[in-house]
């Protein structure tokens, strides 16, 4: 199997949001995210659950999740391995560091300049999951029980996404199956962040991870702590989104963007860097078609009123396109911007 991008984000220019200080435009309402109880699809209650994901990744282009089955133990444990891992002596890490950012195995790190000195804005750790049997020997030996923990969540997670996937597409009327077989051989990157403490001064100017949206169909987030912001495509107002112990939240990809004709858009989101104490640490498990599957509009979503907005495209068609323009300075949506299908007037 051919490497995927690593990064696997496209990013955003950091002037979309209305905020003129740090936190002035961030809304803190529970009430403004979309919560979905997994439970309801198993049941009389599958049809309305599907229709609240749908109006979820529409008006939102994310949601939180809530009573998905996996266990806290293997929640917990994933998040303390990966805690474990980035508070591993230097040289230890740095042994999976690497400039080539296709490597199935990559940790790096991203630093700033704030007030004159150096800072780690950001560690992260990323790596192919699926199939396991074909990576998990490439991931870290040390801690002794990363594989053992951060592979028991990274199949638990996957059971997750294609439920929540069956729903999807169910929900823009394509049916239950629709891409089941692809979704089965698809692929699943395990993406480790480390956030370290906050040291400027208030307001925090840093930003964890710059505004960007993911190039994936879907990617599932599990946080620590507070620190995970979205853009609300309505408002375009950055929501800080409130920390529920146990619970998930489900991105819209790029990839999802082109499968809906644009019904879903991708979800906008940031990252702070907000807590003076204690580092911040997450988990994205990202899911996408495999490398050469071409995603493109079904026909079932074509119609006079809504035609195909979106050329078909594969993941080695975006590395290809990240090759050819890593020297451009591209920013923004520039790649699915690039796949859309100007409509005449």
């Amino acid at each position: 199997m051919s490497s995927l991008r690593s990064l696997f984000l496209v990013h955003l220019p950091c002037s979309c949001s209305k905020a003129t200080t740090r936190y002035a435009a961030i809304c803190m309402s529970r009430s403004a995210v979309p919560v979905i109880d997994m439970r309801g699809l198993h049941g009389l209650l599958r049809s309305s659950t599907v229709s609240d994901i749908g109006k979820a990744c529409h008006d939102k282009g994310y949601f939180q999740l809530t009573n998905h089955s996996i266990a806290s133990s293997t929640l917990d444990g994933a998040l303390d391995v990966a805690a474990a891992f980035f508070d591993l002596a230097t040289d230890k890490k740095l042994k999976l560091m690497s400039v080539d950012s296709t490597s199935p195995v990559r940790f790096s790190l991203i630093k700033e300049v704030v007030m004159g000195q150096e800072q780690i804005q950001r560690l992260f750790l990323k790596h192919y999951a699926h199939p396991l049997e074909e990576w998990i020997h490439m991931w870290p030996s040390e801690p002794l029980d990363y594989r053992t923990k951060i592979g028991t969540y990274s199949v638990e997670v996957r059971k997750v996404a294609l439920q929540v996937m069956e729903a999807i597409v169910e929900s823009l009327g394509l049916g239950r199956d629709y891409l089941k077989d692809q979704l089965q051989d698809g692929l699943q990157v395990m993406a480790l962040h480390a956030y370290p403490p906050c040291a400027s001064t208030d307001p925090c100017p840093s930003v964890g991870i710059a505004p960007h949206s993911d190039y994936s169909i879907i990617t599932i987030v599990l946080q620590k702590s507070p620190g995970l912001e979205e853009l609300d495509p309505k408002t375009n107002i950055w929501q800080l989104l409130p920390h529920q112990y146990g619970s998930l939240f489900i991105h819209v990809g790029n990839h999802l963007e082109v499968i809906s004709n644009g019904l879903y858009k991708s979800a906008v989101h940031k990252v702070s860097v907000n807590d003076r104490h204690k580092t911040r640490v997450s988990i994205a498990s990202l899911h996408s078609l495999s490398m050469d599957e071409k995603v493109c509009v079904p026909d079932n979503l074509v119609t006079e009123h809504t035609p195909k907005g979106y050329k078909e495209s594969s993941l080695r068609d975006f590395l290809r396109f990240l090759s050819i323009n890593q020297d451009s300075g591209l920013q923004g949506n520039a790649y699915i911007d690039m796949l859309k299908i100007k409509q005449a007037d």
